[in-house]
């Protein structure tokens, strides 16, 4: 059985891995952008409606509604 100091030497040694972690960070980075932003936009249409929710319920209705899509 391998050890997890072995298994992420392997996972971050080679080159094209190290490429593919990079572009999977930024995916995630960019998701969290428009996870926070549409939460923002959520939170600024509801208080104009006159409706007020908390952070994380806004940030659960829009996790809803990206995997809805």
């Amino acid at each position: 059985m391998k050890s997890m100091a072995t298994q992420l030497s392997l996972l971050f040694g080679e080159r094209q891995q190290k490429g593919n972690i990079r572009l999977l960070v930024k995916f995630l980075l960019v998701l969290m952008l428009f996870f926070v932003l549409y939460s923002i936009l959520f939170h600024m249409l509801m208080l104009y409606e006159g409706r007020q929710y908390s952070w994380i319920t806004g940030f659960y209705l829009i996790l809803l509604d990206f995997t809805g899509l």
